[in-house]
């Protein structure tokens, strides 16, 4: 892929790793249309180079996320959806603080939202010469922690998602590339966990993937070492993950 011909959308870019994201994909030239909720941030980062145009969408909202995709395509291009958008709240499901309003956020922005702005664009991205569709995911998707269950079930939906597209897309002009990531230092994780990458860390491997031939699966950082662990010794990663810890009431990526 050829970034600076490359128009690139993405969500969850009011911090974290979607604002990394696009701050190095318009360095490389590539222009990019950043969403998220935080007005501020994004006014912040479509300031910090001309190659980000922002817009506030919540995600939560599928009519506005509608309207915004009609707004979008009425007057561009998109080559690349990076779905990247994600809540997680560090709470056990029987925590008298965690409430049918916090599932409901959780399941709308991290699976169901990714889902129906795929489903939008898919007949924009086939009339295009060259599309990819790039689901930010989890190692927690293929092995579930003892806090963050329901956040752990979306992102397990996600990569049966992202295999199922692959399936359907097979022989399209159309890739889906499902970016399997291990801690991330984001105001997600802020308080839990260590040896965290930044997540400049994963933009650049994201970049590096882009410009390669579509694969199915990008595991970043201390990821790839899952599918052997997975394989040889479960145990381990199941005695690292399913030991419950003290989190703080999290956000988006």
């Amino acid at each position: 892929m050829k970034l600076e011909q490359q128009t690139f959308l993405i969500t969850g870019a009011s911090a974290g790793i979607g604002q990394a994201l696009a701050l190095a994909l318009a360095q490389q030239g590539a222009r990019v249309y950043a969403w998220g909720r935080n007005a501020a941030s994004l006014r912040a980062l479509a300031a910090s180079h001309a190659n980000i145009q922002t817009q506030v969408v919540d995600l939560t909202q599928l009519a506005q996320l509608r309207l915004a995709v009609n707004t979008l395509l009425a007057s561009t291009s998109i080559d690349c959806l990076i779905n990247n958008a994600g809540i997680q709240h560090a709470k056990q499901l029987q925590d008298e603080t965690y409430g049918l309003q916090d599932i409901v956020d959780e399941v709308s922005v991290n699976l169901i939202a990714p889902t129906e702005l795929t489903r939008l664009l898919l007949p924009h991205l086939h009339s295009r010469p060259q599309a990819r569709v790039l689901m930010i995911s989890s190692g927690l998707a293929l092995l579930p922690k003892a806090e963050s269950a329901v956040y752990c079930a979306t992102k397990a939906a996600i990569h049966s998602l992202s295999e199922g597209l692959q399936l359907q897309l097979k022989g399209s002009k159309v890739t889906v590339t499902e970016c399997i990531l291990p801690l991330v230092d984001t105001r997600m994780t802020a308080g839990r966990g260590s040896g965290k990458i930044t997540p400049g860390q994963v933009a650049d491997e994201i970049i590096s993937e882009l410009r390669r031939p579509a694969r199915p699966i990008l595991y970043v950082g201390k990821t790839r070492l899952l599918p052997i662990l997975l394989r040889f010794a479960p145990f381990v990663v199941r005695r690292l993950l399913q030991t419950p810890i003290a989190g703080p009431h999290s956000q988006s990526q």
